[in-house]
């Protein structure tokens, strides 16, 4: 019965999340994020964030644990690279 409600309480949090976290996380990482943040799961917001060299095309997608104002990274990132006619493409579309 205990673990019942902790899991109605969790997902319940979905919809703050969706609105507030988004919010909050934006506020916070203005000057890094490249992306608008998107809600991942309950109380879990991703950001994708990337990066430019002359050779390669970084992409990397970043995780932050959100509770109710309180914003913190996770230790977890997922990161691609993209080199040759994906990125002679980009270079065509003059993106930075």
């Amino acid at each position: 019965m205990i673990f019942v409600t902790l899991v109605c309480c969790y997902a319940a949090c979905w919809g703050p999340t969706k609105t507030r976290g988004v919010r909050d996380l934006n506020d916070v990482k203005t000057r890094a994020v490249n992306y608008p943040a998107t809600p991942v799961w309950p109380l879990v917001v991703g950001v994708e964030e990337f990066g430019m060299s002359p050779t390669v095309y970084e992409l990397k997608r970043c995780y932050y644990f959100w509770f109710f104002g309180y914003v913190a990274k996770l230790p977890f990132e997922h990161e691609s690279k993209f080199e040759g006619e994906f990125l002679d493409g980009v270079r065509r579309l003059n993106v930075p």
